[in-house]
């Protein structure tokens, strides 16, 4: 439900040549979204961002690129440049598998989906540090750079579920 606030605002950023997306303390439900160049979207202390448990809701978030059976991703990017993602350490949270809760291991691997989002994606991108965060419970890859220049990853933890197939960074 907060999808469409929060693209509206990265939008208008984007617009206006970039930014700071300053996102409260609080949870927010989202689906995929769009980043553009010289963008910060900035946790403050307390934010959680809840990734959608419907592989649809990432529909605006459309790669060219794709992993398994997948296009989508949670925070993508292509053919930008000067974007942070994350600056300060929060989560990035995936509770939930495909329809149904799942008390320990989201997306399971008994009923593993053929297509699940990528959480942080960059295509044709030139950026300066991505960092700073926790992504727990990642339903597919946490970070996939896919022809990009002067990425740097730094303070990333992942913490997700090592008996599901292709969670890794």
């Amino acid at each position: 439900p907060d999808t469409e606030l929060f693209q509206q605002a990265l939008d208008e950023l984007a617009q206006a040549g970039g930014g700071r997306l300053v996102v409260d303390c609080g949870r927010y439900a989202l689906g995929g979204l769009r980043i553009g160049s010289n963008t910060c979207l900035w946790l403050s202390p307390g934010a959680e961002l809840i990734v959608s448990e419907n592989y649809d809701d990432f529909a605006q978030a459309t790669a060219l690129s794709r992993a398994e059976s997948s296009d989508r991703a949670f925070l993508y990017a292509v053919d930008a440049q000067n974007i942070y993602h994350l600056r300060r350490r929060r989560d990035l949270r995936q509770a939930l598998t495909a329809g149904s809760p799942v008390a320990l291991t989201p997306w399971a691997t008994a009923r593993l989906a053929t297509a699940r989002p990528r959480i942080i994606l960059l295509e044709n991108c030139r950026s300066r540090p991505t960092g700073n965060i926790t992504v727990r419970h990642a339903p597919m890859w946490t970070i996939h750079l896919v022809s990009c220049t002067g990425v740097v990853v730094d303070g990333v933890t992942v913490d997700n579920d090592l008996t599901m197939a292709n969670t890794d960074a």
